[in-house]
């Protein structure tokens, strides 16, 4: 269970400005729009009790994470409208989130400057949106894809013309941070090509599982490679685009 769901802690730490905000919609937004929508909603969040379908709003992946926020935050409204004679000290545990599972760290190590501003290792201003390094890759592969069925949509050779068709499939389904990311992240635990695959194949097939595209009594996997369903293996893009370079 997350520290942060134990409201109520003995212990008081001092009081920051910067944390994170729980809305899937604030997640990639900027910390000028965070705080604009915490003061928006403010009467809300300072008062979550009687306001419980705005927890549901919010699309929360933690709702106690949230509600416990919420009151905290109605301490920090109730302290800013006091006379303030004493500093504020709150009770929830202030947490730092390591991001992109140490590619952050051997990007510093490397001194990789490319990929710095990707893993929102550079200079940033509050109004500048936080940098998504697994999105980046997807649409990195995306346009990949794209250019290679461009230069080879006219080939007379079969296997070219039959990776345009899967990389075509692949891009009408959707390639997004969804499929890649457990895939990318294990990479720095030395996961092998095979593992990554694996992992991207089995996102397809849960995708597939939930969508309109699946019919009742169908296989999921064995649609992964029918042309009739907006679905393909993934091993074919990571293991050309992103293990062979190519």
């Amino acid at each position: 269970m997350d520290v942060s769901v134990g409201y109520l802690l003995g212990v008081t730490v001092g009081y920051h400005t910067e944390g994170s905000l729980f809305s899937k919609l604030l997640s990639k937004t900027s910390i000028t729009d965070r705080v604009s929508w915490a003061e928006e909603n403010k009467a809300i969040l300072s008062n979550i009790g009687e306001n419980l379908d705005f927890i549901n709003k919010c699309d929360t992946k933690k709702k106690a994470i949230f509600v416990s926020w919420c009151f905290e935050y109605s301490r920090l409204v109730e302290w800013e409208n006091s006379d303030k004679a004493s500093s504020f000290h709150t009770r929830y545990a202030v947490q730092l989130d390591a991001s992109c599972s140490g590619l952050q760290h051997l990007v510093m190590l490397i001194k990789n400057m490319e990929h710095m501003p990707h893993l929102n290792l550079t200079k940033m201003e509050v109004s500048d949106k936080p940098r998504d390094f697994y999105s980046f890759t997807a649409e990195t592969i995306n346009i990949m894809m794209a250019s290679y069925i461009k230069a080879n949509k006219d080939s007379t050779d079969p296997k070219k013309l039959a990776t345009c068709a899967r990389y075509e499939r692949l891009i009408t389904f959707g390639l997004t941070i969804s499929q890649i990311k457990t895939a990318l992240m294990t990479y720095n635990y030395n996961a092998g090509r095979k593992v990554m695959c694996k992992y991207i194949e089995e996102s397809l097939a849960t995708t597939c599982e939930t969508s309109k595209y699946l019919k009742v009594g169908d296989n999921p996997m064995e649609l992964l490679e029918n042309n009739n369903y907006k679905c393909a293996k993934g091993e074919q893009v990571i293991t050309k685009y992103v293990f062979e370079g190519n």
